[in-house]
C-alpha cells in the first residue's frame, strides 16, 4: 500500500510539473527579440502589418506581428499549420495575447511547434504575410544614424545653458526641450546618437556646472554617444585644439575625426522626416523605416537639434522605444564625416599635470594668450553674428598688457581714446568713451573684463545698430565705472600721472589710483555704476570649476573668485552696492529643470563667470580692489 501512495503521489507530481509547463509555454518570454527571428516582411508599402518575427522556444513557439500602428480595435486572423486563430481584444485573455499599443506589437505563443511549421497572418483584407516558423531571416539588419548639430549653443550665459539644457517652452511647439530629454530618451533604449559639434570648451564648460557631464561622459564610455572634436570652419586650427583641449580636460574621449560646422562635412545629406509627436514617430517616418529595410540603404536622421522635436523628450522616448522594440532597425554611431587628407592638430598641445590649475592650457603661453584666443573664438561661435562680433573685436587691452607683462613695471599714457596705468602687479586699461575701466590684471591674471570679451548678441537682433560702434549691442557691458544712464558720454584725461588717472566729462569727473596693492576709484560727483568682475575667466576650462567658485559678502566687502586660485576683495562705502548679480549665485536653479513660474535672476544673463557689482555711490566715495 506504501508503495502504492508513493507511485500515485509520484505520478501527481508529474502531471502537475507537465501541465504547469505546458501553460507556461502560452505565455511570451522576456528574453529580447533577435534580428534573426524576423520571417517576414510585408511588400505592400502603405500596410498595416509590416512584419512577422518568429523563434522555437523548447517544444513551443513565439510570434510577433509588427504593425505600423496598431489600433485599439485590432482584429488579426493567424493560422499555425492546421490551427486558425483570431487575435482580438475579446479573445485576447483566453489566448493570452499580449498587445502593446506603444511599441505596435503583438506577441503569441503556442505550446506544440515543428521547426517546419507554416505561419499566415492577415489583417483587414489586407494580403496575407505568409511563412515558416524556420525560414531565413527576411532581411538583412538595417543601421540608421541619428546625428545633431548645433546641440548646445549658444551656452554663454546660465539662462542659454539651462534653456539648452532643459528648457520649459523653447522647443518648436513651445514644448518642453533640450539636450537632456534626447540623451535620457536615448540611454533608457540603449540607442547611439552623434552629436556633431558638442565638444567645444564653452559647451562642455556650461555642461559641467550644469551636472550634465557625467551623464554624458558616461553614454560615451558605452558606445552610445559619438563626439567628434569640432572646426568652426575649413582649416580653423584654433577652434580644433581647443576643441580636443576641453574634451581632454573634462575627462571625455579624444577625437580623431572633427565636424567641420561651417560648411558641414557630412557624408549625405539628412533623410526628410517629420516632427514627432508624443506617440513618438511620425507614421510617414516609420513608413521610410521600413522602405529603408527593404531598400537596405541606411537613413540619416536628426539635423538641428534646436529646431528639432527630436529636442522634446516626451515625443523622443517613444520614438526611440519603438526603434528598439524593432531588432531589425539598429542604431549606428559610425562616423559620417568625410575624412580630411592630413589631420591639423592634435590634442597633446594643452595638457596640466596640477588639477588646482587650469586643465586647459596651452604649453608655454600666458594666461592672456589663453583668454585671448578664447574670446577670439567666442566671437566664431556658430550662434554669433559676424557682423556684431567684429564691432567688438578690439584687442589693443590684450596687446598692451601682454608687452607689460614680458617686463612688469609702473608706466602710464594715453593714445586716442586709451589710456593705460601700470604698477609692478596690475595693468588697467581704460576707455574714454565712458570713462570707464574696461580691463584690470593682476600679476596676469584677469580681473576685470567687459562682456564682450565671453559673448556678443545679448540684445534681441532687431535692436543691434551695427553703426553706432560699441552701442551696436545694446545688451553688452562695455566696462566697469561708466555711468549707468550714459555709459558712452565722452570723457577726458584731465591729468595723467605715475600711477594716477583723472577723467572728467560735464559734470563728471573720477579718479583712479593704481599702486602695487591694488586699484582705488574715487569719484567727485554722485555715480550709479557698476563693477564687471571676472578672476581668472579662464578656470571655467576646468572640471569642477563651479564647485571652486566663491562669493562672500559683508555689507562693506565683497570677496570673490576661487577657492584653488585667486582671490579679488572688494571695499565699498556702506550701503553703496545696491545689488550682486552672479551666474553661480543659485546654483540649485542651474541643477534644476527650467521653471516656467519662477523668474530666473539677474546673474543667470550675464557670462559665465563675469559678476556684476551694481553700485550707487556719493561724492568723494572711494571703491578698492585688491588681492
Amino acid at each position: 500500500m506504501k508503495a502504492l501512495l508513493r507511485l500515485s503521489i509520484l505520478l501527481c507530481l508529474v502531471g502537475v510539473l507537465w501541465l504547469g509547463s505546458f501553460l507556461a509555454a502560452g505565455l511570451p518570454s522576456a528574453d529580447p527579440w533577435q534580428a534573426a527571428d524576423l520571417r517576414a516582411l510585408n511588400p505592400t508599402p502603405n500596410a498595416s502589418l509590416m512584419a512577422l518575427l518568429a523563434r522555437q522556444r523548447g517544444p513551443g513557439c513565439e510570434i510577433r506581428l509588427d504593425f505600423l500602428d496598431l489600433p485599439a480595435n485590432y482584429q488579426v486572423r493567424l493560422r499555425a499549420g492546421d490551427q486558425a486563430y483570431t487575435l482580438s481584444p475579446q479573445t485576447a485573455a483566453a489566448l493570452r495575447l499580449q498587445a502593446d499599443l506603444n511599441l505596435d506589437t503583438l506577441t503569441f505563443s503556442l505550446p506544440l511547434c515543428p521547426p517546419d511549421l507554416p505561419l499566415t497572418a492577415q489583417v483587414n483584407g489586407e494580403a496575407p504575410l505568409q511563412t515558416a516558423l524556420n525560414a531565413p531571416p527576411a532581411a538583412a539588419p538595417l543601421s540608421f544614424s541619428l546625428a545633431f548639430y548645433n546641440v548646445f549653443d549658444p551656452a554663454f550665459t546660465p539662462a542659454q545653458a539651462l534653456r539648452r539644457w532643459d528648457g520649459a517652452h523653447t522647443g518648436p511647439h513651445g514644448e518642453r526641450h533640450g539636450l537632456k530629454g534626447l540623451l535620457q530618451a536615448a540611454e533608457s533604449s540603449h540607442t547611439a546618437l552623434i552629436l556633431l559639434d558638442l565638444k567645444t570648451p564653452f559647451a562642455l564648460s556650461a555642461l559641467d556646472a550644469l551636472g550634465g557631464l557625467p551623464q554624458i561622459g558616461r553614454m560615451e564610455a558605452a558606445g552610445l554617444l559619438h563626439l567628434p572634436a569640432v572646426m568652426y570652419a575649413p582649416q580653423d586650427i584654433t577652434s580644433l585644439v581647443f576643441s580636443r583641449s576641453a574634451a581632454q580636460a573634462f575627462g571625455l574621449r579624444p577625437s580623431l575625426e572633427y565636424f567641420i560646422v561651417s560648411p558641414p562635412n557630412l557624408t549625405r545629406p539628412f533623410s526628410p522626416q517629420a516632427d514627432l509627436t508624443r506617440d513618438g514617430l511620425a507614421l510617414e517616418t516609420r513608413l521610410q523605416f521600413y522602405q529603408a529595410l527593404r531598400s537596405g540603404v541606411s537613413p540619416l536622421l536628426g539635423g538641428d537639434l534646436a529646431k528639432s522635436t527630436w529636442g522634446s523628450g516626451e515625443a523622443a522616448a517613444p520614438a526611440l522605444a519603438w526603434l528598439a522594440a524593432r531588432p531589425y532597425f539598429r542604431s549606428s554611431a559610425e562616423i559620417l564625416l568625410v575624412p580630411q587628407v592630413s589631420d591639423p592638430a592634435s590634442a597633446s598641445s594643452f595638457c596640466s599635470p596640477d588639477p588646482n590649475q587650469i586643465a586647459f592650457w596651452p604649453i608655454g603661453a600666458s594666461y592672456p594668450a589663453l583668454e585671448i584666443q578664447a574670446s577670439w573664438l567666442a566671437r566664431r561661435a556658430p550662434s554669433v553674428d559676424p557682423a556684431l562680433a567684429a564691432v567688438y573685436g578690439d584687442n589693443q587691452a590684450w596687446a598692451m598688457e601682454m608687452v607689460w607683462a614680458q617686463h612688469p613695471a609702473p608706466q602710464q599714457g594715453c593714445k586716442q581714446r586709451f589710456c593705460w596705468l601700470a604698477s609692478s602687479h596690475f595693468f588697467a586699461f581704460f576707455d574714454l568713451q565712458g570713462g570707464k575701466l574696461t580691463h584690470l590684471w593682476h600679476d596676469q591674471e584677469q580681473w576685470l573684463a567687459p562682456t564682450s570679451q565671453f559673448f556678443v548678441g545679448f540684445s534681441d537682433a532687431s535692436d543691434w545698430n551695427l553703426q553706432a560702434g560699441l552701442a551696436a549691442d545694446p545688451g553688452q557691458r562695455t566696462g566697469s565705472f561708466a555711468e549707468e544712464e550714459q555709459p558712452f558720454r565722452p570723457y577726458r584725461a584731465a591729468s595723467l600721472k605715475p600711477g594716477r588717472l583723472s577723467l572728467q566729462a560735464p559734470g563728471q569727473a573720477r579718479t583712479f589710483t593704481l599702486t602695487d596693492a591694488g586699484l582705488t576709484m574715487t569719484t567727485e560727483t554722485p555715480l550709479q555704476t557698476e563693477l564687471l568682475l571676472a578672476i581668472t575667466p579662464a578656470r571655467r576650462f576646468s572640471p569642477g570649476w563651479a564647485a571652486c567658485w566663491r562669493l562672500e559678502q559683508t555689507p562693506q566687502q565683497l570677496r570673490l573668485g576661487w577657492q584653488c586660485g585667486p582671490i579679488a576683495s572688494i571695499q565699498a562705502p556702506a550701503g553703496s552696492i545696491l545689488a550682486v548679480d552672479s551666474p553661480l549665485a543659485a546654483p540649485g536653479l542651474l541643477a534644476s529643470p527650467e521653471d516656467p513660474n519662477v523668474e530666473l535672476p539677474a546673474g543667470f544673463f550675464l557670462p559665465f563667470p563675469l559678476t556684476r557689482l551694481r553700485l550707487q555711490l556719493q561724492a568723494g566715495q572711494s571703491v578698492i580692489i585688491a588681492p
